[in-house]
């Protein structure tokens, strides 16, 4: 059957995991937008419900979450500024 951990992290979806590893890059918004092919409304509100899922109050608590449960892994370099 799995532990909670192992079940929990089966359900990510790709999209999620993908929206969540362009902010922790430091993509704003409109670039996410962009690079998932919809709406930058979308994705405010794709970031709101990851928000309140991992229980953050912000993008870097967002990103802070998702690496400490697993989610996503640090990124090795930054964002070209």
């Amino acid at each position: 059957m799995g532990n909670n951990s192992t079940r929990r992290q089966a359900t990510w979806r790709r999209e999620e995991i993908q929206l969540l590893e362009l902010v922790s890059i430091g993509f704003r918004n409109k670039e996410i937008a962009g690079q998932l092919r919809v709406s930058e409304s979308d994705v405010k509100k794709r970031l709101s419900r990851l928000m309140r899922v991992l229980a953050a109050r912000s993008r870097t608590g967002l990103v802070r979450a998702a690496i400490a449960k697993g989610v996503i892994v640090l990124p090795s370099g930054g964002r070209d500024i």
